[in-house]
């Protein structure tokens, strides 16, 4: 039995982990803020950022107003067409600047983002394997995991004579010829049929079987 979706938290920048904002075993709810991680160099460095950019604008500002100049200039030949062609390589590169800034903008932006690890869907979560004060990063490794345990899948083994058979009459995933059933470990049957949902394309050569996978309901975790 295995849940029906599971997730590794990763960190995506590097920092000290302010909180944590969950409790180990519990239920969380999609967009829930589970970790914090230090914001103060990330904020410093989008200040620098937004800097960066208003220096490039105005540069370029600057740039288009003397290739503006340069043109008028050049019509009543005050100036060589070098000059001319020097305005306008500066403009360009005025605006490569800007362009760069912005990109530059944009990932001071996420890297701001990524000190909120937020939890990608509703579930369970697992134990923190970090504390409070620890210095984490993207090589740290799973911070913890969630599992979605609102329904769950249950793969099993048939023999490849069996699905063979089952095959020529006709049988597949959208004509299944029963529900599947959950026998628990104290042997009592779940109360709910399941429903296949996957038939593995390859035959496990070991065995000569298929892998097949149902999906179980389970409202009451």
């Amino acid at each position: 039995i295995q849940a029906s979706e599971r997730v590794k938290l990763l960190a995506r920048v590097s920092g000290f982990l302010e909180q944590r904002h969950f409790t180990e075993g519990r239920d969380i709810n999609k967009g829930d803020l589970l970790f914090s991680i230090e914001k103060a160099n990330y904020e410093i460095g989008l200040k620098q950022a937004q800097a960066d950019l208003a220096s490039a604008k105005a540069s370029l500002k600057n740039a288009q107003s003397n290739l503006n100049r340069n043109s008028q200039l050049r019509k009543r030949q005050a100036v060589s067409q070098s000059q001319l062609d020097q305005a306008a390589a500066d403009r360009d590169l005025a605006k490569a600047q800007v362009l760069k800034a912005e990109a530059g903008l944009q990932k001071a932006e996420l890297d701001l983002g990524y000190t909120e690890i937020i939890a990608p869907f509703s579930g369970r979560i697992g134990k923190a394997n970090f504390s409070v004060g620890d210095l984490i990063s993207p090589e740290s490794g799973t911070l913890a995991t969630i599992v979605k345990i609102d329904q769950v899948h249950v793969e099993m083994s048939v023999s490849e004579k069996l699905m063979l058979d089952a095959r020529r009459k006709g049988v597949d995933l959208d004509n299944p010829p029963v529900a599947p059933r959950l026998i628990l470990s104290d042997g009592s049957i779940y109360d709910s049929a399941g429903e296949f949902n996957f038939i593995s394309p390859e035959v496990d050569t070991a065995t000569d079987t298929i892998t097949l996978r149902a999906t179980f309901q389970n409202p009451n975790y």
